[in-house]
C-alpha cells in the first residue's frame, strides 16, 4: 500500500466531520467483516494499526484511500459465545474489561473503535495522562 497509518494520515490531512463519517463507515465495514465473517477479534485496534491504501487527501475524497486493518499478532478467533481472558492491547485503546483482567469478547474491539472515532473527531486521546496507573483508572 502506498499510504501510511491512520495516525499519519490525520496528522497530514485536516478532516472535516463528513470526512470522519465516511472514513469511520469504512472502518466499521472492516471490523464487521472480521467479527461476523471471520470470527476474529483484533484486540489491538489503534490509529497505528489501520493503514490507508493511499495517503493523499485527493485520493481519499475520490474514494481511493481505503482503511485496512494490519498487525493481527494479538488477534484471536472467538466463537460467538466464547470469551478470552488474555491481557492484550495498547493501554490507551484498551477496554475496561481487559484492564480489569476480566473475560472479553469481540466487543473489546468496539471500545477501541470508539477511541479511534473520538480521536478522529477531537484530535486528542481520551482518558490519557502521563501516569499509566491513572490512565488505567480513568478508562475503568
Amino acid at each position: 500500500m502506498s499510504g501510511k497509518d491512520l495516525f499519519n494520515f490525520i496528522s497530514k490531512n485536516k478532516l472535516e466531520e463528513r470526512h470522519v463519517q465516511y472514513l469511520f463507515k469504512q472502518i466499521i465495514k472492516g471490523i464487521r467483516y472480521l467479527h461476523e465473517v471471520l470470527g476474529v477479534v483484533h484486540r489491538d485496534i489503534k490509529l497505528e494499526n489501520i493503514m490507508m491504501s493511499n495517503d493523499s487527501m485527493s485520493a481519499f475524497l475520490m474514494g481511493n484511500a481505503i482503511p485496512k486493518f494490519i498487525d493481527f499478532g494479538l488477534s484471536k478467533v472467538l466463537l460467538p459465545d466464547e470469551r478470552s481472558s488474555d491481557p492484550y492491547g495498547t493501554l490507551m485503546y484498551c477496554s475496561p474489561e481487559i484492564i480489569l483482567g476480566k473475560p472479553h469478547t469481540q466487543m473489546t474491539d468496539i471500545w477501541s473503535l470508539g477511541i479511534v472515532l473520538y480521536v478522529l473527531l477531537t484530535n486528542r486521546m481520551p482518558f490519557v495522562t502521563l501516569d499509566r496507573k491513572e490512565t488505567s483508572r480513568n478508562i475503568v
